[in-house]
């Protein structure tokens, strides 16, 4: 048989009937349930190497949880969004508290045993724990971590220990209701953002203490540093929201002058027993004007540069060449 008598064999066989496509039917018919087979593992708390990795809300108990003795480090976002937890139980050996590791427990009220977590250096992990009101730091803190308090909205009471050498960024950002809070004479550096929407905070700068060049402990992550103090930096922008600046050195008031900080700042002149009080924003707009108040308010910021002159001595042109140096070398950048 050749191809052709192939082809026209494969033509006069009847075609076979198709079955029709029960397309429209597949539509008509729900979609078959799913059975979810949950176990118990999904939800276990996880601790590895000392770390406790996570925990979830089954595993708070009437509103507590309490961190295992086996678990020394809390890893981030370890209860992060825990609704139901309302008090938080710390053990002694607990040596580390990573950045949001509590991240977002809104009903979290009290923190136990906070205050004697000696082995701890730096706190942090409680960004939007927005029922918090009282915080008790322990007295060996070195550093108040990134976000660490960031958008605890009701936090009213908090104590910096003398021996806190940092203030990190959005450390208290949104922080509302803190009102008053004292900064010890050991702080090196306060980071931008640091009070960033703190509106209602007045802040005092504690008198140094009488010693040169202390030595600070840092902490940075788990790693331990020893960290040379001094002068504190307040760095551009890290009060600019503070209601209010005190403090008890013009040095100190000169520096948050040059921070771009503009509230109002009183300095207390322990020795003298007097204050000087000025709206710094006031004077940045009227400074030179005709009216006798105003410029009775840009006299008084003269005073306290007169004052932090009296007291630390005035420049030598060597050092005020090198000022001006630095000054343009900044304008730069």
């Amino acid at each position: 048989m050749g191809i052709f008598d192939f082809f026209k064999k494969k033509k006069e066989e009847p075609t076979p009937e198709r079955k029709p496509r029960m397309v429209a039917d597949s539509f008509d018919k729900p979609a078959p349930k799913r059975e979810h087979h949950w176990t118990d593992d999904i939800f276990k708390m996880e601790i590895k190497d000392g770390v406790l990795e996570r925990a979830w809300d089954t595993n708070v108990e009437n509103g507590t949880f309490v961190v295992p003795k086996q678990a020394k480090k809390v890893n981030m976002f370890a209860l992060k969004d825990c609704k139901s937890l309302e008090t938080l139980v710390l053990h002694d050996d607990i040596t580390y508290i990573a950045p949001h590791a509590f991240q977002g427990c809104e009903n979290l009220k009290q923190i136990v045993g906070l205050e004697n977590l000696t082995g701890m250096k730096t706190i942090a992990g409680f960004d939007g724990c927005k029922s918090l009101e009282r915080v008790d730091l322990p007295e060996t803190i070195g550093n108040i971590g990134d976000s660490a308090f960031k958008n605890c909205v009701r936090l009213q009471s908090i104590i910096i220990p003398d021996g806190v050498w940092g203030i990190s960024f959005r450390a208290f950002e949104n922080c509302a209701g803190l009102q008053y809070l004292e900064i010890p004479p050991s702080m090196t550096i306060i980071q931008p953002t640091a009070f960033a929407g703190c509106h209602n905070l007045n802040l005092t700068f504690l008198p140094e203490r009488p010693f040169e060049t202390p030595v600070i402990d840092m902490q940075i992550g788990d790693k331990n540093f020893a960290y040379p103090g001094g002068d504190v930096i307040i760095q551009e922008g890290a009060l600019n929201d503070v209601k209010s600046v005190s403090a008890h050195d013009p040095h100190t008031i000169e520096k948050v002058i040059h921070s771009g900080y503009r509230g109002v700042v009183t300095y207390i002149d322990d020795e003298n027993q007097q204050t000087i009080t000025v709206d710094l924003g006031f004077v940045e707009r009227y400074y030179g004007g005709l009216a006798q108040d105003k410029q009775d308010i840009a006299d008084e910021v003269k005073r306290i540069e007169e004052l932090y002159y009296d007291k630390f001595g005035y420049p030598t042109e060597e050092e005020l060449a090198e000022e001006e140096k630095n000054d343009e070398l900044g304008d730069e950048e």
